[in-house]
């Protein structure tokens, strides 16, 4: 059986409310706990932050397949697609569900806990400071209201960072392994078609359904 939506409008989690959720993750999503299930009983968790949806005790959500860039320019949001279906087969930035680690998923919106619903794929790089910092340079240099900010240089420098970020994706980016090391600044890409997201209030519930579930 399918969980519902109305799980959203409850505050605590009832018997009846846990039973739907173990059932959910226990029949629907069985790709991810083969793969992260014993980390998820043992208080290491892969995070989603979200600002528009109020969610108080867990929902289904549907991936977006055409996501519009909203922390980089159209341009770097177009070159990194382009990275990814080169790199990986598919195209990351408009596709992508973006997660990570605690520290990385608690600056864009209230945390709760991800889990991938059916298959999924996903690459992920362990540590953000980089590419980020990549990627407000391209920004910088590529800025299209105001052009290279008049540097004589300003194209080659594009280019220049182009073929860093191309490096940095081809050699630090990984499509296995996630969760193999307990940092917190990893930041996840899946490609799923729906998400469960539990509100972080619920944690040791979800700790224990996981157990249940694992019978361990």
């Amino acid at each position: 059986m399918r969980l519902q939506h109305y799980i959203n409008e409850v505050n605590q989690m009832s018997d009846h409310m846990r039973g739907k959720i173990r059932n959910h993750i226990a029949n629907d999503c069985k790709p991810f706990l083969k793969e992260f299930g014993v980390k998820y009983a043992h208080d290491f968790y892969i995070y989603r932050g979200l600002k528009r949806r109020s969610v108080k005790t867990a929902d289904i959500i549907q991936s977006r397949t055409n996501r519009k860039p909203r922390l980089v320019s159209t341009k770097l949001h177009n070159y990194l697609n382009k990275i990814g279906k080169e790199l990986f087969g598919w195209n990351i930035r408009s596709e992508g569900v973006f997660t990570g680690g605690y520290s990385v998923a608690k600056d864009y919106g209230k945390m709760f806990i991800f889990i991938p619903v059916g298959k999924y794929k996903y690459v992920y790089i362990d540590d953000t400071r980089d590419i980020y910092g990549l990627y407000d340079n391209f920004n910088y240099w590529s800025n299209e209201d105001e052009p290279y900010y008049g540097p004589e240089n300003g194209k080659e420098k594009e280019e220049e960072l182009k073929e860093q970020i191309y490096h940095t994706y081809k050699n630090y980016y990984k499509t296995k392994g996630l969760l193999t090391k307990t940092d917190n600044t990893f930041e996840s890409i899946f490609k799923c078609k729906e998400y469960l997201v539990i509100n972080t209030d619920h944690v040791e519930t979800l700790r224990n359904i996981i157990r249940e579930i694992l019978e361990i």
